[in-house]
């Protein structure tokens, strides 16, 4: 693809080449591997015989189970799901929370799911493998499911780092007054969260930002004087840019909070975070293909050979990365 206004992005999948595509899991697998690290939770997929074969491959171990309905003529061509309902509430008979991954196809049918919603300890969650733009986009909608904001005295720091083993644990985060967000999949439940202080850490953010929640985060001020003065010495040369690699779109706001001309941006990483923070800057021109020449009139910033180091970071640490990189390469 060629440079595009940021309003144009589309959300589904970008396919740069039709010659060379690496497949990947669908959005059911990815949700279903997912849950398996958290040992107090059933999953019931509903779905085809080729999602019951793939999610058969994911071995619980007891009391919890990973179950597969296969629809059949009387929910695909009557819309009756009784006989799903039954098979669902047994899984739920154990106690566990189970979660229902409802798949491509009863999602293309639409069918009313209130049988299975209305099922004590079931969590329904639409995961069709053709919405969104990256199936593992699919768990901000599954912990959204799962994670309620409940009544009651908030205090403490809560941070979201993915490692909990459990969904007991994960809820026991919610009581918390402050939640400080370091993976993305937890992004969507938590912004949504009103009455606390919700600290995204998985995005990169304005100069202000760092300001306001050095504390909070921990930042080294040493650090982040560094970083203004790298992103400073790009605004002085008063010349546009062009941001390429891992998270261009959140470096990108970071040089413009400091007064640099960034017109372009270019990354791999396409999700839904990183559609939402190229909408969020506006007035940029957006690639997805590494091999794309910048804009006329741009000064390329690239630090993309440096993605493999920036996969593992987040927020603060990924902009110091990227900085010193583009620093390194750049300036």
């Amino acid at each position: 693809m060629s440079y595009i206004p940021c309003e144009k992005l589309k959300k589904r999948r970008v396919v740069t080449s039709h010659d060379v595509f690496c497949a990947s899991h669908c959005a059911m697998d990815v949700a279903l591997e997912e849950l398996w690290r958290l040992d107090d939770v059933n999953v019931f997929v509903l779905g085809v015989g080729e999602c019951a074969f793939y999610s058969g491959k994911v071995v619980f171990e007891p009391p919890r189970i990973n179950r597969s309905y296969t629809l059949t003529d009387r929910e695909i061509v009557f819309g009756d799901m009784s006989a799903a309902a039954a098979a669902l509430a047994d899984v739920c008979a154990n106690g566990l929370t189970t979660v229902c991954l409802v798949t491509c196809v009863p999602s293309v049918m639409n069918p009313d799911m209130t049988p299975l919603e209305e099922i004590k300890g079931a969590v329904v969650v639409k995961t069709p493998d053709f919405e969104g733009i990256s199936p593992y986009d699919i768990m901000g909608k599954v912990y959204k499911s799962l994670l309620k904001m409940t009544d009651g005295p908030k205090s403490g720091t809560a941070f979201w780092d993915g490692r909990e083993t459990s969904l007991a644990a994960l809820r026991k985060k919610l009581s918390a007054a402050t939640h400080i967000v370091n993976n993305r999949d937890f992004l969507p439940a938590l912004s949504e969260i009103g009455g606390v202080n919700v600290i995204d850490n998985v995005n990169i953010h304005g100069i202000d930002f760092y300001n306001e929640n050095a504390a909070a985060l921990g930042l080294d001020k040493a650090r982040l004087r560094r970083a203004a003065e790298i992103a400073c010495r790009i605004a002085e040369k008063r010349k546009p840019v062009t941001v390429m690699g891992r998270s261009a779109y959140g470096v990108a706001a970071f040089l413009r909070s400091l007064g640099a001309d960034v017109r372009a941006v270019c990354f791999a990483d396409y999700n839904a975070v990183s559609y939402l923070a190229c909408r969020n800057l506006g007035n940029v021109a957006v690639s997805l293909d590494y091999a794309d020449p910048p804009p006329d009139g741009t000064t390329l910033l690239d630090y993309s050979s440096a993605d493999g180091e920036l996969a593992g970071k987040n927020g603060f640490d990924k902009l110091c990365a990227a900085l010193n990189h583009t620093e390194k390469s750049c300036l």
